[in-house]
């Protein structure tokens, strides 16, 4: 396998950049992202103002920081005109985006900061 640019070691954070872009029932669409975008610098007790200029900028440049402060999160349900609730699409993908995140940024720090991480389930609460 090829070495990537930039990959320091083999312990560089990877997901893919690439968008997939969703249909709802609204026809609204939501982009999803596969992050492949490398965090080269893990997340330590003394890195944390670098660390966070790698996250904030790719997260900026993928237009995702909504992740980030957690105010738009879509509904989970959908009420029905007969008051029945319905799954959410946009809530789906958005916890699908979400979860993405989550795992992206785990995998960009080291195990005692992620000691510190146990039961955070969200990009916001991270």
């Amino acid at each position: 396998m090829a070495s990537a640019p930039y990959s320091s070691s083999s312990s560089s954070t990877s997901l893919s950049s690439s968008t997939q872009v969703l249909s709802t029932k609204s026809s609204s669409f939501i982009s999803l992202h596969h992050l492949t975008t490398p965090i080269l610098l893990k997340l330590d007790d003394e890195n944390f103002l670098l660390w966070k200029q790698q996250v904030l900028a790719i997260v900026d440049w993928l237009l995702l920081s909504l992740f980030l402060d957690g105010t738009n999160v879509p509904p989970r349900y959908l009420s029905a005109v007969d008051g029945t609730l319905n799954p959410n699409l946009a809530f789906n993908s958005y916890k699908q985006q979400d979860n993405l995140l989550v795992a992206w940024l785990l995998a960009s720090m080291t195990t005692p900061i992620l000691t510190q991480m146990v039961g955070l389930t969200s990009t916001a609460q991270i």
